[in-house]
């Protein structure tokens, strides 16, 4: 049986894990009315430590094999979700924008896997293309990166050969999360 494992950092874990040990600091403010809880002695030491330990389960380990493909946290292997291949309707290269602060447009590139009832399952980020923004014609312009991770690559390798539909290239509006419904719109130019 074949398996190709990925580890992939994912910052958006850190925010979230990050939210708890924050709260704390909010929380246990002693010149506030509302005191929940009572400082520790070295409680920015133990912060740090809880940031770095919180980093750590920012790495998502992705592994696909002839069954289907799994998402779990690296540090905590039983922490799993699996999606079967029969699940899987077709893998979606998604490139969508979003406009910064200062009024520039970042493109980001994420892969897409979609059930049959059009409901996104996973999200994996893209390493296989690189996008840019066209500001004359307010289009994502898509090219094929040169060469992506050989881990990266053997795991894309064998997540299309067990690919039964096709391969998509979709430009969003705004981002879908795991869950959503996928809205089609071939909108992106290839270079």
């Amino acid at each position: 049986m074949r398996d190709r494992s990925i580890i992939l950092f994912e910052p958006l874990w850190l925010l979230i894990y990050c939210l708890f040990p924050g709260f704390y600091f909010i929380l246990s403010d002693p010149k506030k009315s509302i005191v929940l809880f009572n400082k520790f002695e070295n409680d920015y030491a133990i912060f740090g430590g809880l940031a770095i330990l919180v980093s750590l389960f920012c790495f998502i380990k992705y592994s696909a094999n002839n069954r289907g493909i799994s998402r779990n946290i690296f540090l905590i292997p039983s922490k799993k979700t699996t999606k079967a291949w029969s699940q899987i309707k077709h893998m979606a290269h998604v490139s969508y924008t979003k406009k910064d602060r200062y009024g520039m447009m970042r493109c980001f590139n994420k892969i897409y896997f979609v059930d049959f009832n059009d409901i996104v399952c996973l999200i994996i980020k893209d390493k296989t293309k690189k996008s840019s923004y066209d500001y004359k014609a307010k289009k994502i312009i898509v090219k094929d990166s040169l060469t992506p991770n050989h881990k990266y690559a053997e795991f894309i390798r064998l997540v299309k050969t067990r690919e039964e539909t096709f391969e998509t290239n979709v430009m969003l509006s705004k981002s879908i999360y795991i869950g959503g419904k996928m809205k089609y719109n071939n909108d992106v130019i290839k270079a």
